[in-house]
C-alpha cells in the first residue's frame, strides 16, 4: 500500500512538472512571437514612413525640376542672335513651350497640396508660374506673327536677288548679303525687349535665392545643374 502511495506520488509529480515545463515554454513561445511580431509591424512602420518621405521628396524634386526649367523652354531667349545667323524657332519649340504651360500648372496645383497654402514657398512659385505664362503668351504671339514676316521677308528677298535662287532660310543664310536684308525685314523690336524681359526672369525670379533657397529645406538631393 506503502508502495503504490509512492507511485502514485511520482506519478503526479512527474505530470505536475511536465505539465508546468510544457505551459512555461509555451508562454515563452508566445511572449517570443509577440515580441518577434512587435519588432516586424514597428521595422515596417519605419519602413513605411521612410518611403512616405522618399516619395514625397520625389515629388518635391519633380516639382522644383518643372519650374526651374522654365526659361529654358521660353522660345525668344536669345532669338534676336538666331535670326541674325537664319536660325528660327520652330514647331517643335512651340510644342515644348505648350507642354510646359501644362506641366507648370500641374506642378502648381501638386505644390499647393504638399505645402502650405500660405508657405513662402508657394507664393514664390505663384510669382513664377505668372511671370512664366505671361512671357510664354507674348512668345506664342511673337513667334505667330515672326512666321508671316519671314515669309513676306523671302518673298522680297527672292524679288531683289533674282539671279541667286533661295529654296529656304538656310540658302539665304549662307549669302552675306541677302541675310542682312533677311535681318531688316524680319526684324521686330519687341523681340529684343522680350529677350531682356526673359533674361530677367531667369535671372531673379529663377535665381539660386528666389528658388533653391525655398526647396533646401524640404529636400536635400536639389540637382546640381538646371540644364538652363
Amino acid at each position: 500500500m506503502h508502495f503504490c502511495c509512492c507511485q502514485l506520488t511520482e506519478l503526479l509529480n512527474s505530470t505536475f512538472l511536465n505539465t508546468f515545463v510544457s505551459g512555461v515554454l509555451a508562454f515563452a513561445l508566445i511572449c517570443a512571437t509577440v515580441s518577434i511580431a512587435k519588432r516586424q509591424s514597428k521595422q515596417e512602420k519605419v519602413i513605411h514612413e521612410q518611403k512616405l518621405l522618399s516619395d514625397r521628396e520625389d515629388r518635391i524634386i519633380n516639382i522644383y525640376k518643372v519650374f526651374a526649367d522654365c526659361g529654358r523652354v521660353l522660345i525668344f531667349l536669345f532669338s534676336s542672335v538666331h535670326i541674325r545667323m537664319g536660325i528660327i524657332p520652330n514647331d517643335s519649340d512651340v510644342k515644348k513651350l505648350l507642354e510646359h504651360r501644362i506641366k507648370l500648372s500641374k506642378a502648381l496645383d501638386e505644390a499647393k497640396l504638399i505645402f502650405d497654402e500660405n508657405s513662402q514657398i508657394v507664393k514664390r512659385l505663384n510669382v513664377i508660374y505668372e511671370k512664366f505664362q505671361e512671357l510664354s503668351l507674348k512668345d506664342l504671339n511673337l513667334f505667330t506673327e515672326l512666321r508671316a514676316r519671314i515669309s513676306k521677308a523671302i518673298e522680297i528677298i527672292r524679288k531683289e536677288f533674282p539671279n541667286t535662287r533661295f529654296e529656304s532660310l538656310e540658302d539665304i543664310s549662307n549669302h552675306p548679303d541677302a541675310l542682312k536684308r533677311f535681318n531688316t525685314l524680319a526684324f521686330d523690336p519687341r523681340e529684343e525687349e522680350l529677350e531682356k524681359e526673359e533674361l530677367a526672369f531667369q535671372k531673379i525670379e529663377l535665381s539660386d535665392e528666389n528658388l533653391d533657397n525655398y526647396f533646401k529645406p524640404y529636400i536635400n538631393r536639389i540637382p546640381m545643374s538646371k540644364n538652363l
